[in-house]
């Protein structure tokens, strides 16, 4: 399992470096903003890629502990989520689940922050019914459901989700005429206007 904000690291750097010269060159930029772009750069740069994924450790990690991580690390930063959202930004937050041995039921108790907006759960054993307990998760924009034992059933949950730009099925029961109408699908949320992402991989 790996939890961490979307971004690499060199690019977190990249962006805490401009922030810090927008407090001393950019006087048409507040202080308060240019102060807030530093420390979300400081928590990206403190849960990017240099730790260690979970899953490399534990094929299985119960759901009380990982509410607990989620808790611990991510349950403090609404404060900090709306002064983003005030400066024209959003916090995004990735769990990266592939290869482990998470369960539908542990996707029942899991209490996901609201910001999730990518989740990996690729080479699990998840199910329809596992799907259907994300429906709470209305920020999700990337789902990996490669290689998993979902059907073609759980092609309605997925329509549910609000913010869902990009699924993969791939590796799964699902027929490839079933993907491609739920491709055609996903592709009505893309932005018209050039460049809109491909609806999977």
């Amino acid at each position: 399992m790996r939890l961490q904000f979307f971004g690499k690291a060199s690019l977190i750097n990249q962006w805490l470096l401009a922030a810090w010269r927008s407090l001393h060159c950019d006087s048409g930029r507040s202080f308060s903003q240019a102060a807030l772009l530093v420390i979300a750069a400081s928590m990206l740069v403190s849960c990017s890629e240099t730790e260690e994924p979970l899953n490399a450790r534990a094929g299985r990690i119960p759901p009380e502990a990982l509410n607990e991580i989620l808790q611990n690390r991510y349950a403090a930063t609404g404060d900090i989520q709306q002064q983003l959202a005030k400066a024209g930004g959003r916090l995004k937050l990735s769990i990266d689940l592939s290869y482990s041995k998470i369960t539908d039921e542990d996707l029942k108790l899991l209490k996901l922050p609201a910001y999730l907006t990518h989740l990996n759960l690729e080479a699990t054993a998840i199910t329809d019914e596992g799907v259907s307990h994300l429906l709470g998760s209305e920020n999700l924009e990337i789902l990996d459901l490669g290689r998993t034992e979902i059907t073609e059933n759980c092609l309605e949950t997925l329509r549910k989700l609000p913010g869902l730009k990009q699924v993969d099925l791939n590796g799964t029961g699902i027929p490839s005429s079933a993907q491609l109408e739920m491709v055609r699908f996903l592709r009505t949320r893309q932005p018209k206007a050039g460049g809109a992402r491909s609806a999977t991989r």
